[in-house]
């Protein structure tokens, strides 16, 4: 997944579940906010984004990222409720948002490999009347000469 594309996903989620995109991108400190940072690092991670990819997005460096996913495990070994909770909504989110995408894109893939058929029958009905005409004016020069 490139960058452009995660940061496509978080505005999607972002604004399904009113979780300010500025805000997750900020240098804020707020549990919501942090919690909310967590889960999308742990996600983008588990779909085989690198720490410095992820980073990138988040304006932190792979090293935040890596300490990121331990305290993740951490929260959810001791079943931090709240957090759970957060990360299994972005995780929920995050795989409807890859779902509509790769649903679109299969569409996309659908029309175009029809439009190509068309075309390609369209191309060999041409090239039949183009092989007639050749023989038709071949058999025309050969009767005028």
């Amino acid at each position: 997944m490139t960058t452009k594309q995660a940061n496509r996903i978080i505005n999607e989620i972002c604004a399904r579940t009113n979780i300010d995109v500025g805000k997750l991108k900020s240098t804020s400190r707020k549990r919501e906010i942090i919690d909310a940072r967590r889960a999308f690092m742990k996600v983008f991670s588990l779909e085989g984004m690198t720490s410095t990819q992820i980073g990138k997005i988040f304006n932190k460096d792979h090293a935040s990222v890596l300490h990121s996913n331990k305290v993740h495990k951490d929260r959810c070994d001791v079943n931090d409720k709240d957090y759970v909770k957060m990360y299994e909504r972005v995780k929920r989110e995050y795989y409807f948002t890859s779902v509509s995408i790769d649903n679109s894109m299969q569409s996309l893939l659908d029309i175009i490999s029809a439009e190509n058929e068309i075309r390609h029958n369209e191309f060999l009905t041409l090239k039949k009347e183009n092989m007639w005409l050749k023989n038709k004016i071949a058999k025309y020069e050969k009767e005028n000469n």
